[in-house]
């Protein structure tokens, strides 16, 4: 083999792992039933870091999470992992299994829950989605809840070490 074949090669060669380990472009792991509002697409990496004014990754959906129809859920982090943000979104199908039926009234019961919860009323995001509503949980209680009503879904956002103003943002990201 000559030496310029071999050089050949060897470029060819570092060309293909060049491409193979190339950066690929950051996407969540979701988990998504059938006929469900995709929560990796209601809130993308892009919305969240312009948001929180910080890179978000990925994180692992745990295996226990069942893929219902309906149901999408999809979990983001701040590289630091201080602000975790599991998404989830619970469609048409979801909601009409329940005894809410509508997601006008699957929203309002779970505002009710959520505020039961907080021990405090919500305070709501105006212009944000049909309606949007913040939950401050006492500290230790594992953390805040976005809720948002959109056309196509009721988004759940835990918004843990998130401040009020980031969870504005957050909102108004996954609620256009």
């Amino acid at each position: 083999m000559s030496s310029t074949l071999r050089c050949r090669a060897a470029a060819l060669v570092s060309l293909l792992c060049a491409c193979v380990v190339a950066p690929k472009p950051l996407h969540a792991q979701g988990k998504s039933g059938v006929m469900s509002v995709n929560a990796c697409s209601i809130a993308p990496a892009a919305e969240l870091q312009a948001a929180l004014g910080a890179k978000v990754r990925p994180q692992p959906i745990p295996p226990s999470t069942p893929a219902s129809i309906g149901v999408s859920v999809c979990m983001w982090a701040t590289m630091d992992g201080h602000k975790t943000m599991p998404v989830s979104t619970y469609g048409p199908e979801a909601v009409k299994r329940t005894i809410s039926k509508d997601l006008k009234t699957y929203y309002e019961s779970m505002k009710i829950s959520n505020a039961n919860q907080a021990r405090r009323g919500p305070v709501v995001f105006p212009r944000v989605g049909r309606h949007a509503s913040f939950f401050a949980n006492p500290r230790g209680t594992g953390g805040d809840v976005i809720l948002i009503l959109r056309n196509d879904c009721v988004v759940t956002i835990n918004a843990a070490g998130l401040t009020r103003d980031e969870a504005q943002k957050v909102a108004a990201a996954a609620g256009t």
